[in-house]
Order: C-alpha cells, then sequence, then structure tokens
C-alpha cells in the first residue's frame, strides 16, 4: 500500500473514529473542572474550619465573661445586705479614719505611758469601745466600697458580653454562608465527578466495539510515518549525490576541461542556495 492509499485510510477511519476523541477531550475538560472544583471545596472547607474555630473561641469569650459577670452580681448583692444591715452614713469614711487615728494613739499611750491601773483599765475600755465602733464601720465602708466597683465591674463585663455576642452572631452568618458553599462546590464537584466517570466509561465502551479500526488506525499511522522517515532519508541521499556531483563539475570546469552546459547552471544555482 503506497503513501496516498494510506493516507486516504487514515482520513476515513479518523472520521469514523472522530467521536472518541470528543469523549477524550470532554473527559479531559471534565477532569480538569473536577480539579478546579475540588480546589474549591478545598478552600471552602478551609474557610468554615477557620470560621467554627473563631465562632467558638467567641462563644467561650462570652461564657467567660458571663461567669465573671455574675460572680460580680452576687459579690455585689452580698455587699447590698451587709449595707443593708449596717447603713452607712455620709461622714463614715471620715469617721472612720478619726477612729482609726484614735485608737492608735490609745494603743501608744497603753504600751509606752506609766498610768495608774485604773487609768490604764479605763483606757482599755474605751479602746474596746472604740474598737468595736471602727469594726463596724469598716464593714460599712468596705461594703460600700465592694459595692461600687462590683457594679462598675459588672456593667463593663455586661458590655463585654453583648459586643463578643455580636461578634459571635456576625461570624455565625458568615459561617452558614461558608458552609452553604462549601456544599454547593462539593455538590458541583461530585456531578462532575460522575459525569467524568460515565464519560470514560463510554470511552471504555466505544474502544472495545472499535478495536479493530483503533488498531488498524494506529498500523496504518506509524506506515505513513514510517513512509515520511524514508522519503526524507531519500530525499537527503539524493541532495548528497546532487551536491557531489556539482561539487565534480565544478572542479572540471575550473580545470578547463569540457563540462555539460546544463551542468554547469545546475551547479551554479545550487551554490547560490546554498548561500
Amino acid at each position: 500500500m503506497n503513501f496516498e492509499e494510506l493516507t486516504k485510510d487514515q482520513e476515513k477511519l479518523q472520521k469514523a473514529l472522530s467521536p472518541l476523541n470528543k469523549l477524550k477531550r470532554d473527559a479531559s475538560k471534565l477532569a480538569n473542572d473536577r480539579d478546579s472544583l475540588n480546589e474549591i471545596v478545598k478552600k471552602s472547607s478551609s474557610d468554615v474550619k477557620k470560621l467554627k474555630k473563631e465562632r467558638d473561641k467567641l462563644n467561650e469569650s462570652v461564657q467567660r465573661r458571663k461567669y465573671e459577670r455574675e460572680a460580680l452580681n452576687k459579690q455585689r448583692e452580698e455587699a447590698k445586705k451587709i449595707q443593708e444591715k449596717n447603713p452607712q452614713t455620709p461622714a463614715a469614711p471620715s469617721t472612720y479614719a478619726i477612729l482609726k487615728k484614735r485608737i492608735k494613739s490609745l494603743l501608744w499611750k497603753i504600751e509606752t505611758s506609766g498610768v495608774s491601773f485604773k487609768e490604764e483599765k479605763k483606757m482599755r475600755e474605751e479602746f474596746d469601745v472604740l474598737s468595736k465602733e471602727a469594726g463596724t464601720l469598716e464593714t460599712q465602708v468596705s461594703a460600700t466600697r465592694v459595692l461600687k466597683s462590683s457594679t462598675r465591674e459588672a456593667s463593663k463585663k455586661h458590655q463585654d458580653v453583648v459586643g463578643l455576642a455580636q461578634k459571635s452572631e456576625s461570624v455565625h452568618k458568615d459561617l452558614i454562608k461558608a458552609y452553604a458553599e462549601l456544599r454547593k462546590s462539593r455538590s458541583s464537584a461530585n456531578k462532575t465527578h460522575g459525569k467524568l466517570m460515565e464519560t470514560r466509561e463510554q470511552i471504555k465502551n466505544f474502544e472495545e466495539l472499535n478495536k479493530e479500526d483503533i488498531d488498524k488506525l494506529e498500523k496504518i499511522t506509524k506506515g505513513i510515518k514510517a513512509e515520511k522517515k524514508k522519503a526524507r532519508e531519500i530525499a537527503s541521499i539524493g541532495g548528497i549525490k546532487v551536491l557531489k556531483k556539482a561539487e565534480k563539475v565544478k572542479k572540471e570546469f575550473e580545470a578547463g576541461k569540457r563540462v555539460d552546459l546544463r551542468d554547469l547552471q545546475a551547479t551554479i544555482e545550487i551554490k547560490k542556495k546554498r548561500k
């Protein structure tokens, strides 16, 4: 079978097998689409994990602030009860300071002054009375201080709870969107993978049904390649022979020998082409 016949048979078989080439192109595109979708799935999954972690961390902070707020509220209620039992007068803080100073002075006198037993007893009785009054005032002042500080701190904790809860809600909304995107991209990736498997199955079935033609086309294609290679080799050999003949004519002409005019013209043309 000559080159022309091989080419005609090749074209005929290629036309008959063109559906296979289309299926292979479709499979290649589906594989690329699936891989791209899988990358989107991977990114969406990563986004979901990050958002979930962020939301959970915020929720933990909310719970921690709530616990701290409740502890402060409890502390405030206890301080209120103490204050209700021992109402504080506006002058209590300054009175408490005066009492402490008086108690300190009495204690110093008792320990350092050489007074009579009767005088010392009187001073100690006064010391006990003042100490009791100071203890009551200290409880009042301390309760007021705790009440103010716990109320202030509880308010701050409440603001923290509100702020963190709002952030958590915002992140949760983003998480819901990310989950939806993940489900969508995963569904698309699965569908595309399913189509790819179907197309590959079609390719397999087509190849099984047309195995003879496929083998024949492969054989013819190899034959055509062989013929082309052979033609190139022949052309190469012919070119070498022509060059050798041209070189011989040139030498004979330069030596003054008679040469065929057509050979001489051919030699000149070859020389021009090589330049």
